[in-house]
């Protein structure tokens, strides 16, 4: 795949919502039909899920992270899978939880999951 012929910034904008009616209706036939594109957008996806948990989106894909990808269960899975994966991945060999690097409260916790 040639990631040089898709565009990480529109892609994002796309999964934000933020994109003309027009635009976002090439990106859907593109998304069903370019497999090669399906897969950027998943990469595309996947980066603006880790920005989010990692707490490194900027205030204004901040909010529309949370209030457009965030708003259908399937998105808001991936994102509490994501937490969840993160959380583990912090573990040290002896099973300790290294210190977080944010607070909980902007990872999103309480409001769209408890995770036990």
């Amino acid at each position: 795949m040639n990631d040089n012929i898709y565009n990480k910034e529109e892609t994002q904008s796309y999964l934000l919502g933020s994109l003309p009616e027009t635009e976002t209706a090439r990106y859907d036939e593109l998304s069903i039909v370019d497999d090669d594109f399906n897969d950027f957008l998943r990469s595309v996806e996947n980066d603006l899920v880790d920005s989010y948990v990692n707490g490194q989106l900027d205030v204004s894909v901040l909010k529309q992270f949370e209030s457009f990808y965030m708003a259908t269960p399937k998105r808001r899975e991936k994102v509490a899978f994501a937490k969840v994966f993160y959380q583990h991945a912090d573990r040290d060999p002896t099973g300790e939880v290294s210190a977080p690097q944010m607070p909980a409260s902007r990872l999103g916790f309480g409001r769209d999951y408890v995770l036990a």
